[in-house]
């Protein structure tokens, strides 16, 4: 268990520096918000680039995706019949559907390289394939009909996105066996290294607490978390995942709220500070159980 804790503390301190760089005001949202953004599309692409050439492909892996998407809709429907019980405004149940139904691969993505290497990081990768799909399309579409909006931007989203792209050519470099010139190699490696220390400060510099806003986020957190992993070790049990696929598939479904949460609340007006509430609390409650996961897992 001492080991486990040596090896997470440079990620619990990365975040704890982003949280102490908000309080002294060094940071400011936008600015986390905005640091988000380039990892999404520059840092993590390359390292998607850097990862899936390396790893070896397997059949199993189309699993992944389809394990995601039991997870995601599974939680969106039972929040969505929760939330209507506990809240009679659409913008807070909107709010509260969007929490307990993103996965917030992105927070976990540092604990699985450290513990899985790159093997696990590819495999977390094609996970997050059908996580992200289906987040940009059918729940940025779900969001805008809470918020009474369109979602014509949807689909230009998914097929802009720079990680998706990073995955499809990564496959394609892969399965073609093609050499990338070395100086590409260089270069993808340099910049990816800062991926996950950019990730953990910007979370940590995100953190909110709206204590009004709470009781509406206590049943998402629950779901996304309580749920998610009950759900992660039925799918690990049903697939017969071992090794780095069972680390993937529990950490990601027991992951905290996705910060997506709070960006689609604030597009299409929704209740953003339950959103908030909810990707801040559950954050802090994953830096206290991961430990005791990852000693259990590993």
């Amino acid at each position: 268990m001492a080991d486990v804790y040596i090896r997470i503390l440079p990620f619990l301190l990365t975040f704890g520096v982003g949280f102490a760089a908000r309080r002294f005001k060094v940071l400011s949202s936008d600015i986390c918000k905005h640091i988000l953004k380039l990892t999404f599309y520059i840092f993590t692409p390359c390292l998607i680039l850097k990862t899936i050439p390396t790893i070896d492909l397997e059949i199993k892996q189309i699993t992944l995706p389809i394990a995601a998407s039991i997870i995601l809709f599974t939680e969106f429907i039972i929040i969505t019949l929760l939330a209507r019980k506990i809240s009679k405004s659409s913008k807070t149940r909107g709010a509260m559907v969007l929490a307990a139904s993103i996965m917030n691969t992105s927070f976990i993505m540092p604990f699985v390289f450290e513990f899985s290497g790159a093997l696990g990081l590819g495999q977390l990768f094609i996970f997050d394939l059908g996580n992200m799909t289906i987040v940009i399309t059918f729940l940025f579409f779900i969001s805008s009909l809470y918020g009474k909006q369109n979602i014509f931007s949807s689909f230009k989203s998914l097929a802009s996105s720079p990680p998706l792209w990073a995955l499809i050519l990564g496959y394609i470099i892969n399965l073609t066996n093609f050499s990338t010139p070395e100086f590409v190699n260089l270069s993808l490696d340099f910049i990816s290294q800062a991926t996950f220390p950019l990730i953990l400060i910007a979370l940590g510099g995100l953190l909110e607490f709206d204590w009004q806003r709470f009781k509406y986020s206590l049943a998402p957190i629950i779901l996304r978390m309580g749920l998610g992993l009950i759900l992660g070790i039925i799918l690990v049990l049903s697939f017969r995942f071992s090794g780095s696929y069972r680390l993937v598939v529990i950490l990601a479904a027991s992951s905290p709220c996705g910060f997506n949460s709070v960006i689609f609340s604030s597009l299409h007006n929704l209740d953003a500070r339950t959103a908030a509430t909810a990707v801040s609390v559950s954050l802090i409650l994953s830096m206290l159980l991961l430990p005791l996961a990852l000693n259990i897992l590993s």
